[in-house]
């Protein structure tokens, strides 16, 4: 839509996704129905498309300040692109942890913090990887989210589990702080960053929205 509320095109086939634009703001990259990546430009017209091969989700594609493209292909596949839909490399999971199947998390958004690191999230696991695709660290038994992963301008990632408890680790993988949020009726919310670095995020008690601020 125009500025001023006016609709300029139109596209189906794109319920359930996520939209994200190339830094320079012209090309537009998204889920599409067969479940591969579409790359339009801003009258809606297809660039490219990227087929999985195999049954890809990526509800959250991701595009860095190099305009590469980050997005899940698999349970256990992440893949990043360059700005024409070319692979650039894969990185998978191990899709076993102590006999049981681990899958990346299709419906928790990954982020990436200023040194190129890609952080995403799988059921029982928290992973980093870093600008080449290799493995920097994994935080086991911290699966179960309830929001989004987010990164601050320092690095520091910030995790919100279902239980209420919300953690904080650098970009070497190590603890800064964890906090519970001392909730019975968590509302699954990813936290936001303000201008002067505190850490904003919702819950709720009974009737009652509460605004948590941490410093």
């Amino acid at each position: 839509v125009t500025e001023n509320g006016t609709e300029n095109w139109r596209k189906g086939s794109y319920g359930s996704t996520h939209a994200v634009f190339s830094p320079d703001g012209n090309t537009i990259y998204l889920r599409n129905e067969s479940a591969g990546l579409d790359a339009l430009d801003r009258d809606g017209n297809l660039k490219w498309q990227y087929i999985y091969p195999a049954a890809g989700i990526s509800f959250y594609p991701l595009v860095d300040s190099h305009g590469r493209i980050y997005i899940q292909t698999s349970d256990t596949e992440i893949s990043v692109l360059n700005n024409k839909g070319e692979l650039i490399w894969k990185f998978c999971i191990e899709p076993f942890r102590d006999s049981e199947n681990d899958v990346i998390e299709s419906l928790i958004a990954p982020t990436l913090d200023n040194c190129g690191n890609y952080y995403f999230s799988t059921t029982y696991d928290i992973y980093c990887i870093n600008y080449s695709g290799n493995k920097r660290w994994i935080i086991n038994g911290m699966g179960s989210l309830s929001g989004h992963l987010i990164c601050d301008k320092d690095g520091n990632l910030y995790v919100v589990q279902l239980n209420g408890k919300i953690t904080s680790v650098n970009n070497k993988g190590e603890l800064n702080w964890q906090l519970n949020l001392n909730t019975t009726n968590y509302t699954s919310c990813t936290p936001v960053i303000n201008s002067i670095g505190q850490l904003l995020i919702i819950t709720r008690e009974e009737n009652d929205i509460i605004l948590n601020i941490i410093s």
